[in-house]
C-alpha cells in the first residue's frame, strides 16, 4: 500500500465510508416508505421517528457489517501479522478501562460547557439514542455499533492509514473522521477522544477485538447509567471518587498496554 498514489490512498479511506453512507441511505429510504404506508398519508409524528430509529440503526449495522468484515479479511491477507501475548489480565483491564473512559469522557465534556452550547441538539441526539427500550438499546450499542464502527475506522481507515503515515498522525486522523462521522458537536467531541483511545488500543494488541471490547465497554455503562437512575444518582453523588477511580484504571491501563504487552516473538 505504501507505493499507492495519494489519488488511491483518498480513495482506499473513503470507499468504506461511502459505502455505509449508502447502506444507510437505503434503509433509511426503505423505513420511510414502510412509515409513511403504515401512516395512511398521514404526517409522521416525532414518536414515530423516534419509535423506528433504533430498529432502522440495527439494521444498517446488520447490513453493512459482513461487508467491512469481508474488506477487512482481504485487507488482513497483505498484511504480516504480529501476534501479542495477552492475558485474562489485560482484557479484564481493557473492559474496565473502556467503561472507566466513557465515565470520564462524559465528566470532561461536562466541565467544558459543550452540553450546554449544543444543548437542543444533544438532547435530540439522545432521545434517539435511548428510545428503544434497555434491551435493544443493548444489543444495537453494545454489539453491533461497536463492531461496524471498529471494522470501519480502526479496521479499515486507521489500518491503512497505519500503512501510509506515523502511528500519531494515524490516530488523529482516524479520529477526527470517527468523530465527525456521529454528526454533532458533543458527540464528536466523545467520539474523537475515545477514538484517540480504540486506536492507541488496536496498536497495541494488534487485535480488532480489543477496541471492540472497549468499545462495547464504553457503550454498555452508557446505556446503564442512562437507563437505571440508580447508577446515574450515585455517580452523580461520587464524581470525585469516580474521577479517582477512572484515573487509576487509566494510569494501569497504560502500564499493561504500553510496557507489559509485547509481540509473542519478543517474549523470553
Amino acid at each position: 500500500m505504501r507505493s499507492d498514489s495519494w489519488v488511491v490512498r483518498i480513495w482506499k479511506l473513503a470507499y468504506p465510508l461511502l459505502i455505509h453512507f449508502a447502506v444507510s441511505m437505503l434503509v433509511s429510504l426503505i423505513f420511510s416508505v414502510i412509515m409513511l404506508l403504515g401512516s395512511s398519508g398521514e404526517e409522521l409524528t416525532e414518536a414515530d421517528v423516534l419509535r423506528l430509529s433504533l430498529p432502522m440503526s440495527l439494521a444498517i449495522d446488520v447490513l453493512v457489517l459482513p461487508v467491512l468484515f469481508w474488506f477487512f479479511r482481504r485487507d488482513s491477507h497483505r498484511l504480516i501479522p504480529v501476534k501479542m501475548k495477552t492475558t485474562p489480565l489485560h482484557w479484564i483491564v481493557l473492559v474496565l478501562c473502556g467503561a472507566s473512559a466513557c465515565l470520564a469522557a462524559n465528566f470532561l465534556i461536562s466541565l467544558s460547557g459543550l452540553v450546554w452550547l449544543f444543548y437542543d441538539q444533544y438532547q435530540e441526539v439522545s432521545s434517539l439514542l435511548y428510545s428503544g427500550g434497555i434491551w435493544m438499546e443493548l444489543i444495537l450499542m453494545a454489539i453491533f455499533a461497536p463492531c461496524v464502527e471498529e471494522l470501519l475506522f480502526r479496521g479499515l481507515i486507521f489500518r491503512r492509514l497505519r500503512t501510509y503515515c506515523t502511528f500519531p498522525v494515524a490516530l488523529v486522523v482516524s479520529a477526527l473522521l470517527f468523530g465527525v462521522y456521529h454528526g454533532n458537536v458533543v458527540q464528536g467531541v466523545y467520539a474523537f477522544l475515545l477514538g484517540m483511545a480504540m486506536a492507541f488500543v488496536y496498536e497495541r494488541f494488534r487485535t480488532i477485538w480489543a477496541p471492540i471490547v472497549f468499545h462495547g465497554s464504553a457503550n454498555l455503562i452508557s446505556v446503564v447509567v442512562t437507563e437505571i437512575p440508580q447508577i446515574s444518582n450515585w455517580l452523580d453523588a461520587h464524581v470525585f471518587s469516580v474521577m479517582l477511580i477512572t484515573i487509576a484504571l487509566a494510569l494501569g491501563t497504560l502500564y499493561l498496554i504500553q510496557f507489559n504487552l509485547r509481540p509473542k516473538e519478543e517474549q523470553g
